[in-house]
């Protein structure tokens, strides 16, 4: 993965992080939707300094300078960057799956409310029919 690759996966976490859609972020940074899409994934070829100061700081985030590793990274070191990369991937499942079973849960919420008031005109009506066939 490029460096540029890589900024665009830290700054779409950040912004899925802030619940922010990816039209968001573009507005508040006067850069294009599309902009922010090639970015986060990969695609964008370069992109201006002033465009990627703009979103990082809409995201509360900085560039940093630091001097370059001049040696390669041990299988160690590789093998931990990617259980963080597969760490990252199942926490942002999670998420998503959360968010699902939350907006599954307010929907039966609304239900069991429609079927407790359905069931208390069911017995009054039924009370009614009762007391008009003379049962009660």
């Amino acid at each position: 993965m490029t460096a540029l690759g890589k900024i665009g996966k830290e700054i779409s976490a950040a912004r899925k992080a802030q619940r922010l859609r990816q039209a968001d972020l573009a507005a508040k940074a006067g850069v294009s939707r599309a902009t922010v899409e090639a970015l986060e994934n990969g695609r964008a070829p370069e992109i201006g300094y002033s465009r990627l100061s703009r979103m990082l700081a809409v995201l509360g985030l900085e560039l940093t300078l630091r001097p370059v590793v001049r040696r390669r990274p041990t299988l160690d070191e590789l093998m931990q960057e990617r259980e963080g990369e597969r760490e990252k991937t199942r926490l942002e499942s999670l998420d998503r799956l959360c968010t699902v079973m939350s907006r599954a849960a307010k929907e039966m919420e609304a239900y069991r409310k429609d079927y407790a008031e359905f069931a208390k005109i069911s017995c009054r009506l039924l009370v009614q029919w009762e007391k008009t066939n003379g049962n009660l």
